[in-house]
């Protein structure tokens, strides 16, 4: 069945863009899951949208970056929001996080790339899916993989070194 459904999903991208034509996101959410040490707390980051920058899909190939412009994320708190754009993303000088994908196969159901934060760049990898119109993917990173973030605590709060990440995504 998952077969069928990725081939539907082929047939329909490439009925719509030019085989390896750059994908137009039409719609998008980025959330992010970190949870506090001690684990009482857990902090939604909220609101991300993504931005295609060489997106293609050849075949069931899909390669390309996306961004993700950083001061648009907000949690559930203001200060909060405020210390993570400029003390931790530093969003003036760091405007965006990049994933810039490798070449992936929606048929895997998994990706590779390098997810660059606050100049830092490292490999990611993750679950991918398609079908519909519609790619998801999700994938975990480390806080101590980028350094320059630093751990973000406040109250005697810090955050635990994963942070889940979600990426939803309407194309055409």
């Amino acid at each position: 069945m998952n077969t069928i459904k990725l081939f539907l999903f082929a047939f329909f991208l490439a009925g719509t863009t030019a085989l390896g034509a750059p994908l137009k996101i039409k719609s998008s959410e980025v959330t992010f899951l970190a949870v506090g040490s001690p684990g009482f707390l857990e902090i939604e980051g909220t609101e991300g949208k993504l931005t295609a920058d060489g997106l293609s899909l050849e075949g069931t190939i899909v390669k390309g970056k996306v961004k993700v412009k950083l001061a648009e994320v907000t949690t559930d708190m203001d200060l909060r929001d405020r210390h993570m754009h400029e003390k931790y993303f530093e969003v003036t000088k760091f405007p965006w996080a990049v994933l810039d994908l490798d070449p992936s196969d929606l048929k895997s159901g998994k990706f590779t790339g390098t997810l660059t934060l606050k100049g830092d760049s490292k490999k990611v990898s993750g679950k991918l899916s398609g079908g519909g119109g519609k790619i998801e993917a999700s994938f975990t990173i480390s806080i101590k993989n980028y350094p320059a973030l630093g751990v973000p605590s406040w109250l005697g709060v810090t955050i635990a070194d994963e942070v889940q990440v979600k990426v939803k995504a309407t194309v055409e």
